[in-house]
C-alpha cells in the first residue's frame, strides 16, 4: 500500500536504462498483486457495509464471501509491504524514516479527519454514526478509524524496523514478530494493539523473505510452488466452517465485525499463511500476463485505500435510498467499480495539477 520506501504503492519510476527495464519487468508480479490485493480490500468493504447495513440476509453469499477475504486479505497487504523494508532501511535509513512521516503519519491524519468529519456529517445514515466531532477527531491519536488502522500499525512496524536495522532480516527478527502474534491470542489487549499484533507475523515474514523474493526473478521452477494453490482453498474453507460453523442456517454472526473476530485470529495463521504462499506463487507464475489495468491499479493503491470507503458508503446510500430493492450482484458490482474508479481518477487529477504529495497519495 503506501510508502515509497517500502515499495508498495509507489508507482515505479520511468524506465531509462535496459537494467531499470529488467528490474521493472522483474517485479511486475508485486504491481499484480498488489492490485489484486486492493481490489480484495475494496471488495470487503463494499461487503461488509451492505451486511452492516441490513442489506445481506444471514443465509446469503455474502457473509461466507466476505469472510473468506478476510481471513488472508490484510496479512497479504502487511506481508507485500514488508518485502522492500529490509533493503529500504539498511540502505537509506534516513530517507526510510522521514518517508515514514511524509507517506504514512502524514495521510494518516489528513484522511483520517476527513472521513470523520463525512461520517459525523452524514449522522444516520452512516452504519456506524460518530460521536461528537471533538472527541472524535482525538481519538485518532490512540484509536484509529475504519480502514485507518493499516497506516496505524504500519508507522509502529516500520519504527520497529528502523530500530532493528542490523538485525532486520535475520530468523531472529522474523522470530520475535510471529511471538508477537502468538502473544495477540493469549493476552487481553486492546483493540489496536491487539490487530497490530495479529498482523506481525505477516510483516516479520515480508521482511524476511523480500531480499531472496526480489532478487530471484520468477522462473519455471515457480510453476512447482503452485501445488499451493489447493491446498490454500482447503484451508480457507476449514478454517471457515471450524470459525464460523459454516453450512447451520442462522449461524452467520450479524455484523461484520463480529465475522472478523472470528475468522482473523493467531488460530487462523496456517490458513492466511497458505493463501499467501498461494497468490504470490501465481503472480509469479502469471505476472508478465497481468493486464495492464491490474498492474495500474497496484501502482496506485495509496489513494484507491485512502478514498474507496468515502465513495462506497456514499453510493451505498444513495441507491439504497432511490431503490432498495436493487439486484445484489448489480449493487456489489457499482460498488467495488466507484471504489476503484473514482479514487484513480481523483488521483490522475491531483497528479495533473501537482497536489499528489500535498493530499499523502504519493
Amino acid at each position: 500500500m503506501p510508502l515509497e520506501a517500502t515499495g508498495v504503492g509507489a508507482p515505479h519510476a520511468i524506465a531509462d536504462s535496459p537494467a531499470r527495464d529488467t528490474r521493472a519487468a522483474r517485479l511486475q508480479w508485486v504491481d499484480a498483486l498488489k492490485g489484486a490485493g486492493i481490489f480484495l480490500v475494496v471488495l470487503g468493504h463494499a461487503l461488509g457495509g451492505l451486511i452492516d447495513a441490513g442489506f445481506a440476509p444471514g443465509t446469503t453469499w455474502f457473509r461466507p464471501l466476505f469472510a473468506a477475504i478476510y481471513i488472508f486479505h490484510m496479512p497479504l497487504f502487511f506481508f507485500l509491504t514488508g518485502l522492500f523494508v529490509a533493503k529500504r532501511v539498511t540502505d537509506n535509513p534516513d530517507r526510510f524514516r522521514a518517508r515514514l512521516f511524509s507517506q504514512i503519519a502524514w495521510p494518516y491524519f489528513l484522511w483520517s479527519a476527513v472521513q470523520i468529519v463525512a461520517i459525523t456529517m452524514a449522522g444516520s445514515l452512516a452504519n456506524n454514526p460518530g460521536g461528537p466531532l471533538g472527541p472524535s477527531l482525538l481519538r485518532m491519536f490512540f484509536m484509529p478509524s475504519a480502514q485507518f488502522w493499516f497506516l496505524y500499525s504500519l508507522f509502529f512496524f516500520h519504527g520497529l524496523s528502523l530500530i532493528a536495522r542490523r538485525a532486520i532480516a535475520t530468523p531472529f527478527y522474523l522470530l520475535l514478530l510471529i511471538a508477537a502474534g502468538s502473544l495477540a491470542e493469549q493476552q487481553a489487549l486492546p483493540g489496536i494493539v491487539e490487530a497490530s499484533l495479529q498482523m506481525a507475523p505477516y510483516y516479520g515474514l515480508g521482511v524476511f523473505l523480500g531480499p531472496l523474493l526480489l532478487d530471484r526473478g520468477p522462473s519455471p521452477r515457480d510453476r512447482v510452488s503452485l501445488w499451493s494453490v489447493p491446498l490454500a482453498c482447503a484451508a480457507l474453507a476449514v478454517t471457515m466452517a471450524h470459525a464460523i460453523d459454516l453450512g447451520i442456517p442462522g449461524r452467520w454472526p450479524e455484523t461484520g465485525a463480529a465475522i472478523i473476530l472470528d475468522v482473523r485470529s493467531f488460530d487462523n495463521f496456517y490458513a492466511a499463511l497458505a493463501a499467501i504462499i498461494a497468490l504470490v506463487s501465481l503472480a509469479r507464475f502469471t505476472g508478465q500476463w497481468a493486464p495492464g489495468w491490474l498492474i495500474s491499479c497496484g501502482r496506485q493503491t495509496m489513494p484507491i485505500f485512502l478514498l474507496h470507503i468515502l465513495f462506497i458508503a456514499a453510493t451505498r446510500i444513495a441507491v439504497l435510498k432511490y431503490d432498495p430493492a436493487v439486484p445484489a450482484q448489480i449493487l456489489l458490482a457499482l460498488l467495488c467499480l466507484v471504489g476503484v474508479l473514482v479514487p484513480l481518477v481523483a488521483a490522475a487529477i491531483t497528479d495533473r495539477v501537482g497536489l499528489s504529495k500535498w493530499i499523502g497519495f504519493r
